[in-house]
């Protein structure tokens, strides 16, 4: 077939350049799923299935690294995020020159007006569903440390120290458990517990200077003055 056959059934691709900006700027996967679409108007579509799945696992190690990773690595999720468009831009360059070249910048590329209306949609709909999973994680947090407070308040120190050693399993990292926990622990008469609690804190943010406080405190008995 001739190339002037050719171009009369097959789509003109878009820029690889382009796309790797909706990469970046739509969360990865809309320009995912159009990388691996133009492939097929490039004329390689035995490449459009495994690009696609190569594609969705990257999407959801970005999505998991935004996710569950401490805020102290947020830039593992970064680059993630950045290395996608970069490296599909590599490996398919050399299939959009040699386009360029059979068609002698004659055709004019696809219109990317939807496509980009479509991925802005699909990125607020990400963002916003992040957003929303923070929104709910801080509301639990908050009210469930009212009723660790609550059982503190009522006497009830057991019951406040089983409820904020659970929350430690969903917010491993939140100042506020640990200093409430060591204290509850130390009411319900569980002093070494109270230290441990303290300690494990101070391996996280060694520089919380009332936590050391504390600690020393419960080790000793007195402030460290």
């Amino acid at each position: 077939m001739d190339m002037s056959e050719n171009n009369a059934t097959t789509k003109s691709p878009w820029s690889p350049y382009h796309l790797g900006l909706i990469s970046y700027f739509c969360i990865i996967l809309p320009g995912a799923w159009l990388f691996a679409e133009n492939y097929k108007r490039l004329g390689c579509p035995r490449l459009v299935v495994p690009y696609r799945a190569i594609s969705l696992v990257w999407f959801v190690l970005f999505i998991a690294a935004i996710a569950y990773l401490p805020s102290d690595y947020s830039w593992a999720a970064e680059v993630v995020h950045l290395a996608y468009p970069i490296v599909m831009i590599l490996l398919q360059n050399a299939a959009w020159q040699r386009w360029r070249e059979q068609t002698d910048d004659l055709i004019p590329t696809a219109a990317l007006g939807k496509p980009i209306v479509l991925s802005v949609m699909f990125a607020l709909f990400v963002f916003g569903a992040i957003a929303g999973k923070d929104w709910y994680l801080q509301y639990k947090l908050e009210r469930q440390m009212e009723l660790a407070q609550e059982h503190f308040m009522q006497g009830r120190f057991t019951e406040s120290v089983r409820l904020l050693q659970a929350m430690k399993m969903d917010y491993p990292r939140e100042r506020t458990i640990y200093i409430n926990l060591a204290i509850a622990q130390e009411a319900a008469g569980m002093p070494d517990s109270a230290i441990k609690s303290m300690n494990y804190w101070l391996t996280i943010a060694p520089d919380d200077k009332e936590a050391a406080e504390i600690l020393y405190r419960l080790r000793y008995g007195k402030t460290n003055e």
